[in-house]
């Protein structure tokens, strides 16, 4: 681990946190729902886990983040066992602390071929405390939701095709 990475403490006290947050839950609680139309325990976890994934795998590829929610909707309404899903969340804290390390600080601030720099990257992972245009970095994913909104409203208008 690159301990000269700021990345990897967030992440580890944002791991730690959820933790303690979810300790007292057993296995035993894993389909818990509040209501038939919410996303059990075990899901909520799961979702979770997926998410940290989703946003690594979204930044990384060319083709962006993939917007196919009914698909991973379907992958996470699967999960079933809150100890699954436990796991599932600390491989995907594994996998965001591995790739802020191979990335590096200069790694997560990509350029395009003429040098602008987009804002994606070491900010939105926390590392400058505000951003000039999103505010806090914990509104990032705030933008990319609004991102994958306004592409799905655009799909279903017919934009674009």
């Amino acid at each position: 681990m690159n301990s000269e990475n700021p990345f990897v403490p967030q992440i580890l006290a944002s791991k730690e946190f959820f933790e303690r947050s979810t300790r007292v839950l057993e296995e035993a609680d894993s389909e818990f729902s509040p209501t038939p139309d919410m996303m059990t325990v075990a899901q909520q976890v799961a979702h979770t886990a997926h998410t940290i994934d989703w946003f690594i795998e979204g930044v990384s590829r060319p083709e962006g983040f993939d917007l196919d929610f009914a698909k991973q909707a379907e992958l996470i309404n699967a999960v079933v066992s809150l100890t699954k899903a436990r796991e599932m969340l600390a491989a995907a804290y594994d996998h965001a602390i591995a790739f802020v390390n191979e990335k590096g600080l200069e790694g997560l601030m990509p350029a395009d071929s003429s040098g602008t720099d987009y804002g994606w990257g070491a900010d939105e992972f926390g590392g400058r405390g505000d951003d000039r245009a999103h505010g806090p970095p914990s509104r990032c994913i705030d933008c990319v939701f609004e991102a994958a909104r306004e592409s799905a409203d655009d799909a279903l208008r017919g934009v674009g095709s």
